[in-house]
């Protein structure tokens, strides 16, 4: 359970940086429940953080770009939509290791977000964890990879904004632009979409 104390310590973190910025406070039914979501948004709905350090570098075998991509949990995924199918999902990016063996990423920092109900199409390439097969500690066993040019990239001041894949509408803003349209009355279903 070390990886559910390191976990709450980026959450509280998260939320000192970025909770007024983003609308989000600490779930208070965390406090009680290690598995509940991480974070509340003011609208109401709940949210998890997935704070990423390290990149996929092993993405190209799927066919992703390690620049990209990250992983999001099967059982994650399964239980999300068994229990909080209308669920907020922030990825908090920040590449730390830029290289691992001959594969190469540049350094990268950002907050995308994900509604529950849009990743559904994201999830079809499925990674399993090989050095966890007999793992009883409670670590995933399988993640699906999924690239963040999918999702609404929540701008921080000095993150550079990534090229967005397959999308018309990219919905790429900063954070002042995304709260401003949802201020304006646009829903948050449509701020994340």
């Amino acid at each position: 359970m070390a990886w559910c104390r390191q976990a709450d310590s980026q959450e509280v973190e998260f939320v000192r940086l970025h909770g007024e910025r983003y609308g989000v406070t600490l779930n208070p039914e965390k406090s009680g429940n290690v598995y509940a979501p991480d974070l509340m948004h003011k609208s109401g709905r709940v949210a998890d953080l997935k704070t990423r350090h390290t990149p996929f570098f092993t993405a190209g075998k799927y066919g992703f770009d390690p620049q990209h991509t990250v992983t999001f949990n099967v059982k994650d995924y399964e239980r999300y939509g068994e229990l909080y199918p209308r669920i907020l999902l922030y990825f908090d990016v920040e590449w730390k290791i830029l290289r691992w063996s001959n594969i190469t990423v540049q350094p990268m920092r950002g907050v995308w977000a994900i509604r529950f109900e849009n990743i559904h199409n994201l999830c079809r390439t499925v990674h399993q964890y090989q050095q966890r097969v007999n793992d009883e500690a409670g670590n995933a066993k399988d993640s699906y990879l999924l690239d963040l040019r999918h999702m609404t990239q929540l701008n921080l001041k000095s993150s550079p904004r990534i090229k967005p894949r397959d999308r018309k509408d990219p919905r790429q803003q900063t954070i002042a632009e995304w709260l401003a349209d949802y201020e304006a009355g646009e829903s948050l279903a449509t701020a994340l979409q």
